[in-house]
């Protein structure tokens, strides 16, 4: 079941490089080490929960929305429907990373991070 979810946690770039192959067997591990009924349960949640995108509206301290450009678990078209749904708010897009772009791409989300952070102060 790891392996199944690795292309929905990761972006194609991270899943082929030669060089983070100890980062995936790293993070596989770390998957696999999950209990079985506390997956199930957290899948559960993110299928059964109810939609908030009528709510985003309300939204009106600063907002910035970090997406990989390979995120298969949110793709880019529902961060840009968040990010239209939320007046002001900036869309970032982080280049060869998907869901986890925190482990993927950790320089670039800190830069946009800090970008944000700065236009906040």
């Amino acid at each position: 079941m790891s392996n199944k979810v690795m292309p929905i946690m990761f972006g194609s770039t991270f899943l082929a490089d030669k060089l983070r192959k100890s980062d995936r067997k790293q993070w596989l591990t770390m998957l696999q080490s999950n209990r079985k009924g506390g997956v199930v349960k957290a899948t559960m949640g993110v299928i059964e929960r109810t939609g908030t995108y009528e709510q985003l509206g309300e939204i009106t301290t600063p907002t910035l929305i970090v997406v990989g450009d390979e995120d298969a678990a949110t793709p880019y078209a529902k961060s840009e429907r968040m990010h239209f749904a939320i007046a002001g708010s900036k869309l970032a897009i982080i280049k060869g990373a998907g869901h986890t772009s925190t482990v993927e791409e950790p320089d670039q989300v800190n830069q946009v991070l800090r970008q944000f952070l700065e236009s906040c102060a």
